[in-house]
């Protein structure tokens, strides 16, 4: 390739314009398209990478963006796994940057300390940084929205997930990172102090709120978002089941009321990164929504169910996860909506209730007995191992096929009362 700096420059900014293209494309409802620009992007720069020798390092360079939110750590514990399945071609290490743009963060340095022996971790002043590699480090890095395969393919970091962890699981290989006895003596201290004895089993249970995402702007409020005031009756019935619970969130998020065997963990003063990670990875099983905490979870083979899941065009990502999605109404007419209504729309993949509104739409939160009604048959199959009736089966099997045939991405088993729901008009 026999461009003058300038040409390069010209070259690579264009790429650079692809690629927030390609996000724009995303968050207006065409994900198809935007997969496409992103796709090209990525064999793109690695071809401009290759005309230059950046081939012969052999190394990949991940930005923080793979960390900056917690449940980044599910795209980076993945391309970990194809990374040492084989399937990245050309390469023989793996360093993350947590600090190559302005702007990035490590959302827990003890998970990411987690991984340290699966990849290298450097800064860019890093002093056994060659000048050659410091000054490619933008170019080599690989994009969060997709991964290069090889030459000619590149793969989206849903479908990075999805394909890494059939590998892996078919493979019979355990997780990559694991609870050391040192800690677990830390958690359990914990958990004695707050009053939870070892002899206690506990689920964790998380709902995201207003604000909560670090870069949530102004009153913008997500349809992700749900009140945690509605899960109280879920807590009663887990407790009913011989359990405790630990609510997990940030001192920002309001306080639930006091409940004997209930652990809010909001109120808890001073949080430790360690003992976040820690009851994610030894509750018996985790409650969630669409947030990073619960994906933690899978990361050590926890149980997990996502309630209150939206926007409707996404799915879960893991196989073995249970989920009950929100509802959706026409402001004008008070009818439910359904899925093939909400795409002629272009609403599939709206985050913001604002923009909803613009299209006379609004999300419906699962009432408490709705929660309670998906926990528990959860709970019966998934904990304590029921079987699933053939009529549920069948539910959950024709609700995935009509999804995939959708081209939406992901997988999981949807709770079937809440299935049937899905599909009423």
């Amino acid at each position: 390739m026999n461009e003058a700096p300038v040409d390069q420059a010209i070259h690579l900014s264009k790429l650079e314009d692809m690629f927030k293209c390609g996000h724009h494309l995303y968050h207006n409802g065409q994900p198809d398209q935007a997969r496409a620009i992103w796709k090209s992007v990525a064999i793109g720069k690695w071809k401009f990478c290759k005309a230059y020798g950046y081939d012969a390092l052999k190394t990949r360079v991940l930005s923080g963006r793979w960390i900056q939110n917690i449940g980044h750590f599910i795209f980076l514990d993945a391309y970990l796994k194809l990374f040492k399945l084989g399937l990245l071609a050309d390469t023989a290490n793996i360093c993350l940057f947590a600090d190559l743009y302005p702007g990035n963060r490590v959302s827990n340095n003890f998970l990411l300390e987690l991984y340290k022996e699966h990849l290298t971790i450097r800064t860019r002043n890093d002093a056994t940084l060659s000048e050659t590699f410091r000054a490619t480090l933008h170019w080599l890095r690989e994009d969060f929205e997709y991964v290069r395969l090889n030459d000619t393919e590149a793969i989206g970091m849903y479908e990075l997930v999805l394909l890494a962890n059939d590998l892996w699981d078919r493979a019979k290989l355990p997780p990559l990172i694991n609870i050391t006895q040192e800690i677990d003596q830390r958690g359990k201290e914990f958990l004695r102090k707050n009053g939870i004895d070892d002899n206690d089993w506990f689920a964790c249970v998380h709902a995201r709120t207003p604000g909560y995402h670090p870069i949530a702007k102004g009153n913008e409020v997500s349809v992700r978002d749900s009140d945690i005031l509605t899960y109280q009756q879920l807590f009663a019935k887990i407790l009913e089941w011989g359990g405790k619970v630990v609510r997990l969130g940030n001192p920002n998020m309001p306080p639930v009321p006091r409940m004997r065997g209930v652990l809010d963990y909001t109120t808890i003063g001073t949080q430790d990164p360690l003992i976040d990670i820690y009851l994610a990875a030894k509750c018996k099983f985790f409650v969630g929504s669409v947030s990073g905490i619960a994906l933690v979870a899978n990361l050590f083979k926890v149980p997990i169910i996502q309630v209150n899941y939206a926007p409707i065009g996404e799915r879960p990502l893991f196989r073995d996860t249970y989920w009950a999605q929100k509802g959706y109404r026409c402001l004008l007419t008070g009818a439910k909506l359904s899925f093939d209504q909400l795409r002629e729309k272009g609403c599939l993949f709206t985050e913001h209730a604002d923009s909803l509104r613009h299209a006379n739409v609004e999300v419906i939160d699962q009432s408490s007995e709705e929660l309670v009604d998906s926990v528990s048959y959860f709970y019966n199959h998934a904990i304590l191992g029921r079987e699933i009736s053939p009529s549920d089966a069948a539910i959950q099997n024709s609700h995935a096929k009509y999804l995939d045939d959708a081209n939406t991405i992901g997988t999981g088993k949807i709770v079937p009362a809440n299935a049937r729901q899905f599909f009423s008009r």
